[in-house]
């Protein structure tokens, strides 16, 4: 498995916690036409982080860069799972049988085969890599989810 390859990036991006912060990020996006895939966000305290999965992902670097946005970078796990009551069970079923732990996880809006996409990370992603391709799991890179590396 190689990084680009089988896993999917993420921006995790720092901003202020304060009034306008988001709404300017997310302006900025709309204007360079980047769709927003799947976020979360996360606000401790005067700094929030919030979590990005775009269809853009060198463009919406350069918007960050040229917002003065401090952001990092992180791969995660993207597997097509049924859309159906236990489709998510039937994954969290396999971290549980290799010993590991999901450290965080989001849904993806669906563009792929009328599936539920998940993403997620955790401290063995080889690991568990391999028990999804042994289980059957399609594990969606970049190009799968029509996203412009």
């Amino acid at each position: 498995m190689q990084e680009n390859e089988s896993l999917l990036e993420e921006l995790i991006v720092a901003i202020p916690n304060e009034r306008g912060s988001l709404r300017n990020l997310c302006e900025s996006l709309s204007k360079a036409s980047i769709n927003l895939l799947g976020f979360s966000l996360d606000v401790p305290g005067e700094i929030g982080f919030i979590r990005l999965i775009v269809d853009k992902i060198v463009l919406t670097k350069k918007i960050l860069l040229e917002s003065d946005l401090k952001f990092n970078s992180n791969y995660l796990l993207a597997v097509s799972i049924s859309h159906e009551p236990g489709g998510f069970f039937s994954l969290t079923k396999i971290y549980d049988e290799i010993g590991e732990n999901i450290d965080y996880c989001y849904h993806l809006i669906s563009m792929y085969d009328e599936c539920a996409v998940v993403c997620f990370q955790s401290k063995n992603q080889l690991k568990m890599y391999n028990a999804m391709i042994k289980k059957g799991f399609k594990v969606l890179n970049s190009q799968k989810i029509q996203l412009d590396l």
